[in-house]
């Protein structure tokens, strides 16, 4: 089984329970794990055969700068099922990272579909 890697997307959004933390946006970071529905050597170096990670990570870019979310957990399904939705994958790992603390490197989630 092959993968695609793409590591802390960062960006800044509107995320948070209370409305403090909803007032500003937050530094958050999204990290991919993408399992293409192509086997490697099905792929012959061409990228109409693999999933363009290129497109996957402005797509994500896209969707963090439109949104307003409560949860990190509702952040990664939307992702999750957007990209399920428009890329052939056979697996998708989803982690969102948010960075509330002085104290504490990160919080994070992670959505497995």
């Amino acid at each position: 089984m092959h993968r695609i890697v793409i590591d802390e997307i960062m960006a800044r959004v509107y995320v948070g329970v209370t409305e403090k933390e909803r007032r500003r946006r937050q530094r958050i970071s999204v990290s991919l794990r993408i399992f293409p529905e192509a086997r490697y050597d099905e792929i012959d170096d061409t990228i109409d055969r693999t999933v363009n990670y290129s497109s996957v990570r402005l797509d994500v870019l896209e969707l963090l700068r439109k949104g307003a979310f409560a949860l990190i957990e509702t952040l990664a399904r939307e992702i999750a099922e957007y990209l399920v939705g428009r890329y052939a994958m056979k697996r998708l790992e989803v982690t969102v990272k948010k960075y509330p603390y002085r104290d504490t490197k990160s919080v994070s989630y992670t959505l497995m579909i």
